[in-house]
């Protein structure tokens, strides 16, 4: 009697809450920009509902809003410089493709 696995199923953490604490923004990005990665974040998460969310879900929102922000790291390093910027810009259109690849996988679960 009341040994492991009796009682009542314990609740599962909140997808969207688990979504922002999971990832080590303060060992990744800069002060701008974990705002800016949080904020993506809560876009994102608007169009889900916590329950219908899947693992692969997880794993695309938080690469969504990490290219953003890496996106933008590159753009803002570039500022400037356009011989910068001509070799960023191919890391950016691949980031892109990614993220349209991202965003088609979302919409269509």
């Amino acid at each position: 009697m009341g040994g492991d696995g009796s009682g009542r199923p314990k609740k599962p953490p909140v997808m969207g809450k688990l979504i922002k604490d999971i990832v080590p923004i303060n060992d990744i990005f800069d002060e701008d920009e974990q705002v800016m990665y949080k904020d993506l974040l809560s876009v994102y998460l608007q169009d889900f509902d916590d329950n219908d969310l899947t693992s692969s879900d997880f794993d695309d929102i938080i690469s969504l809003a990490t290219n953003k922000v890496l996106s933008y790291r590159l753009l803002k390093d570039s500022k400037g410089d356009p011989d910068k910027q001509l070799d960023i810009s191919s890391a950016i259109e691949k980031m892109d493709r990614r993220c349209e690849k991202i965003k088609e996988s979302l919409s269509s679960r």
